[in-house]
């Protein structure tokens, strides 16, 4: 009988249409990105383009192969890579685009394609906010060369932690198989913490709790006394965190089981709670998130843009309303030194101007439309910070 790792393998393969030996699995999402790069054969000088609107752990995994990371501007209304920007930073070096399924929103793979095609690189596609959704009646992350999702936390499925990395490729496939071979096993500690942090998110994954776990998860990662999602180094430094390429545990795989037979019911009810934040923003005259033709978004956040963010977050706490706030900067949550990380202040004037503006109204599971309608009212009474 196949333990849970195989079966996992296999259930996110028949959900995504593609063999199970084109799934491959890890410690992360971040970890499932490097690999696609290493599989791709980026590495030293070469350049991968992606969106000024993401987190810091995208351009590290680039960085990590000796890669350079080039941030193209945003679209303001779409919040993904605005195309003709994108041309204007293809060279002679750059070797792969990296699409983003921002908050959950479906890209327009067609038209990065056709960029990728044309100009000779590879289409990866960030999907760790995307599990779920589609774009043109075809899943996301199974119309590029390779694509990766996370399950960590705030996914829209979760496993503590978890990467997948995915792929039509056969030749691609073969290369992220030798990766996933050869990673390391996280350790019995790190295996026993996540088991005894996923009872605990169980226990406080309520709207109403949500943003005091938060704090106290992130202290507690920040100390060391947790399994974190982020190490420290990668949010304060470029260097590859010893033992980063790791694969995923039993205990993961089983969550990820009963998770991922869930996922279609997960995103029908975001897409419920996202529609009665549409309608109200709608009769306000405040701009949302629009959903092009064709795309199906699973809204794992809610995106708004507001005057004063930190006033409006402190206002809605007081409300028992739980507002986060992705992402607080072009490479979030770095807030200075941008530089380290190839990235020059002031070049991506949307995304930056996005990122310190934006917050997140909650859609995921346990948010009943009667929660989502006590925001709604929260933001009647806030319209002058909208």
């Amino acid at each position: 009988m196949a333990g849970n790792i195989e079966r996992y393998r296999e259930e996110i393969g028949r959900y995504l249409g593609l063999p199970p030996g084109h799934v491959t699995l890890f410690w992360k999402g971040r970890v499932a990105l490097y690999a696609i790069l290493e599989a791709l054969g980026i590495a030293t000088e070469d350049e991968v383009i992606l969106p000024a609107f993401t987190c810091v752990v995208v351009p590290n995994a680039i960085l990590y192969t000796g890669a350079r990371p080039v941030y193209a501007d945003i679209e303001p209304v779409t919040f993904h890579l605005d195309l003709a920007k994108v041309e204007t930073h293809v060279t002679n070096r750059t070797k792969a685009l990296l699409a983003q399924n921002t908050f959950g929103l479906a890209p327009p793979i067609d038209e990065l394609r056709e960029i990728a095609r044309r100009r000779d690189l590879f289409l990866i596609e960030d999907c760790a906010h995307g599990f779920g959704g589609a774009y043109k009646g075809q899943k996301n992350g199974t119309l590029a060369d390779a694509s990766f999702f996370s399950t960590q936390w705030n996914k829209p499925f979760s496993t503590g932690l978890g990467g997948i990395a995915v792929t039509p490729s056969p030749e691609i496939a073969a290369r992220l198989r030798e990766s996933e071979a050869r990673a390391e096993r996280p350790t019995l500690r790190e295996a026993a913490n996540l088991a005894l942090l996923l009872q605990a998110h169980k226990a406080f994954a309520r709207p109403e709790t949500y943003s005091m776990a938060i704090r106290t998860y992130r202290a507690l990662s920040r100390r060391g006394l947790v399994v974190g999602s982020s190490e420290i180094e990668e949010t304060t430094g470029t260097e590859r965190p010893q033992a980063f390429l790791k694969t995923i545990t039993e205990t993961q795989a089983r969550v990820g089981l009963r998770e991922l037979a869930r996922i279609d019911e997960y995103n029908y009810h975001r897409r419920s709670i996202a529609e009665i934040y549409t309608r109200a923003l709608a009769e306000m005259g405040v701009p949302h998130p629009v959903e092009p033709t064709g795309a199906e978004h699973t809204y794992l956040k809610y995106p708004l843009f507001v005057k004063n963010r930190d006033q409006f977050i402190e206002a809605a706490a007081a409300r028992g309303i739980a507002v986060s706030d992705w992402f607080r900067s072009p490479i979030h949550p770095v807030m200075s030194g941008w530089e380290k990380w190839q990235y020059l202040a002031g070049s991506n004037p949307i995304g930056e101007e996005k990122s310190a503006r934006v917050v997140n109204l909650p859609t995921q599971p346990g948010v009943s439309p009667k929660y989502a309608h006590r925001v709604v009212e929260f933001l009647e009474a806030h319209r002058g910070w909208l």
